[in-house]
C-alpha cells in the first residue's frame, strides 16, 4: 500500500494524531517516527482515528473515594431498563445503562449531579460533568471501586 513501510504488516500501524493536551507533529517528529517504526516493519498511519488521554484529576470527585456497593454483578442490567451494558453510579451506585443505549446513567447525572460512573463493559470511568475519561492509576479516589468491579468480572 501506498506509504507503507516495505514488508510492513497491514495491521501494523501507528497513529500520528496530536491527541489530548498535546502539541500536533511537525515534519521532523514525523519523519523521525516513521523511520524509528520502519525499523520495526511498521508503518505511520497519519490518518488514524483520535488518541483518547484519560484526565488525572477530576474536580468533581473533591477527594472522597467513590462508593463501593455490598455487591456488584458483573452481568448486571440498567434498573430502568434492561439494558445490559451497564454503569455504575460512583455516588449512589444505581447501576443505569450508557449514552450509547438509553442514556439512563446521563440523565441520572444531569438531574442529581451525581458526576462519576464506571463501565461495566470496560471499566472505564467517566466524568458526566468534565467530558472525559478520568485514569484510574492516576486518581486514588477511582481505585477502591475499580478493584471491586474488577473482581466481580473476573469472579467464577
Amino acid at each position: 500500500a501506498p506509504g507503507r513501510a516495505q514488508g510492513a504488516r497491514p495491521h501494523a500501524t501507528r497513529s500520528a494524531g496530536a491527541g489530548v493536551g498535546r502539541r500536533a507533529m511537525d515534519e521532523a517528529d514525523r519523519a523521525a517516527i516513521a523511520a524509528a517504526l520502519a525499523e520495526f516493519g511498521e508503518a505511520l498511519d497519519t490518518g488514524a482515528g483520535l488518541q483518547v488521554v484519560p484526565q488525572g484529576h477530576c474536580p468533581h470527585l473533591k477527594g472522597a473515594p467513590l462508593l463501593v456497593p455490598a455487591t456488584i454483578d458483573k452481568v448486571a442490567r440498567c434498573s430502568a431498563c434492561g439494558e445490559d451494558e451497564a454503569w455504575i453510579c460512583g455516588a449512589c451506585s444505581a447501576v443505569l445503562c450508557s449514552r450509547y443505549k438509553n442514556k439512563h446513567m446521563a440523565a441520572h447525572a444531569e438531574e442529581v449531579g451525581h458526576a462519576v460512573g464506571l463501565s461495566m463493559s470496560d471499566l472505564s470511568f467517566w466524568c458526566f460533568q468534565c467530558d472525559a475519561y478520568l485514569d484510574v492509576y492516576k486518581i486514588s479516589e477511582l481505585q477502591p471501586l475499580y478493584s471491586a468491579a474488577h473482581e466481580a468480572q473476573v469472579a467464577l
